[in-house]
């Protein structure tokens, strides 16, 4: 038999192995590295409630294993795919991870997906900086009153985000003057 290719997932899905969390964590960071989406969300699913809640763990490695995750469904533009895992295993997102995922989100031009994610990481209580609001008013192109509730919640917050927001807001700004 040919080893070169993927076998450690024909091998460890057969009856006769059943691979040990530890092994799932370690196959889960190979995949990672490799760039394989798909057997990377297959052992992240085997892996576990390691993963549940990633603002309290003592330990940076699920947060950093969930990041690369992020970072890799992003980098194949398939964020959702992601997304649906996190959430199947109850995932508390992070603020970097929510930033990533909204930024794929308004690559893709995916408003469904930043209107889930923006309601997900409110439910979550994920915390949000200049920065995620810089990605929700460029995602909210040239809604106006969108951007008003944005810039009011941001404020209500106290978030100091002025060199993230200024520009998107200034374009809004340009596009209205220019359109109107």
């Amino acid at each position: 038999r040919d080893c070169r290719g993927d076998w450690s997932s024909d091998v460890c899905s057969s009856d006769l192995i059943t691979p040990s969390r530890r092994t799932n964590l370690a196959l889960l960071k190979t995949r990672l590295q490799l760039g394989h989406l798909d057997n990377a969300l297959q052992h992240f699913r085997e892996v576990g409630d390691s993963f549940r809640d990633l603002r309290t763990t003592a330990s940076s490695a699920p947060r950093h294993i969930a990041a690369q995750l992020v970072e890799l469904g992003c980098r194949e533009h398939r964020i959702a795919t992601v997304l649906e895992a996190l959430e199947e295993q109850h995932v508390m997102l992070t603020t970097e991870m929510v930033n990533a995922m909204l930024g794929e989100c308004i690559r893709t031009r995916d408003q469904r997906l930043v209107r889930h994610m923006e309601r997900l990481s409110a439910s979550q209580g994920v915390p949000k900086t200049g920065r995620t609001f810089a990605l929700l008013l460029r995602s909210s192109g040239n809604d106006l009153s969108r951007m008003e509730e944005l810039l009011k919640e941001m404020e209500a917050s106290g978030i100091d985000g002025i060199s993230e927001v200024a520009q998107v807001v200034l374009t809004a700004c340009t596009w209205v003057t220019l359109h109107w």
